[in-house]
């Protein structure tokens, strides 16, 4: 096998590799997969960090921690049955506000 080939394999190799896992996109191209739990909590950090740097007051920090900790994890992880960021599609939140609406009235 010559230099030529190995490559070509090698890239092969790759390419069925991450066709086994799921992390190619429809153009061939590998996609990095984010989680959205792990995003978020990344998110909240971020704005625990902006509060405490004062450019965010804590009252405003608490609904942001709240609304996210609570309906939008549950919309989007056990309703809309997402993890991966990159299965949000446009139209995901267009039933949210009908579905956070019920979900309040089974409180």
């Amino acid at each position: 096998m010559d230099e030529l080939d190995e490559k070509r394999a090698i890239i092969k190799a790759e390419d069925l590799y991450l066709a086994f896992h799921g992390e190619i996109d429809e153009e061939g191209v590998p996609i990095r997969r984010y989680k959205v739990i792990d995003l978020i909590k990344e998110w909240i950090l971020f704005n625990e960090e902006r509060n405490r740097a004062g450019s965010m007051f804590l009252s405003t920090l608490r609904a942001k921690v709240s609304s996210l900790q609570n309906a939008a994890i549950l919309f989007i992880t056990q309703e809309k049955k997402i993890t991966y960021v990159d299965q949000i599609k446009k139209d995901t939140f267009e039933s949210f506000t009908r579905w956070r609406n019920n979900e309040v009235l089974k409180l």
